[in-house]
């Protein structure tokens, strides 16, 4: 995956511009910001049609489509679901100065990060809702989450 975090398509993103993405693609998803609902579009080029569905929510996109246009930096880029799903953390913060040491937070919750105010776990390693539970049991206070990516 290319560096930097993928972002959503800019409301004034002309959508004709994907077209030449979308060769042989299935159920494409298109994360685009401001989109006030999910709207499904059906896009004929030639001799193809495209079924894609348009919404703001990466993460109800990323449950019913196989590929995802987004942005990365400026560019508008068609990728797998699954490399997107890979590419999530979630970025926790605790209330300082209760975060573990690196070592013991990595034992506790593996593919641990410390970042500013807290950590990030991969989502593939733990679900965030076993995250959350586990710095509950391990008495880590959380004063808020995230889902972030991770290039």
């Amino acid at each position: 995956m290319p560096s930097g975090p993928p972002l959503p398509l800019l409301p004034q993103f002309p959508l004709e511009q994907l077209v030449p993405l979308l060769k042989d693609k299935s159920q494409i998803g298109v994360w685009l910001r401001e989109a006030h609902r999910e709207i499904p579009l059906r896009i004929q080029w030639g001799n193809q049609r495209y079924r894609t569905l348009i919404g703001c929510d990466l993460g109800s996109l990323l449950r019913v489509c196989d590929w995802i246009a987004v942005r990365l930096g400026q560019e508008p880029v068609l990728l797998r679901a699954e490399e997107l799903i890979r590419c999530r953390a979630l970025q926790v913060v605790t209330g300082t100065p209760y975060l573990p040491s690196t070592e013991r937070l990595v034992e506790i919750l593996s593919g641990a990060q410390p970042v500013p105010g807290g950590f990030s776990v991969p989502t593939r390693h733990h679900p965030p809702e076993e995250v959350l539970a586990i710095c509950l049991a391990h008495g880590i206070p959380v004063t808020e989450s995230r889902i972030d990516y991770r290039v």
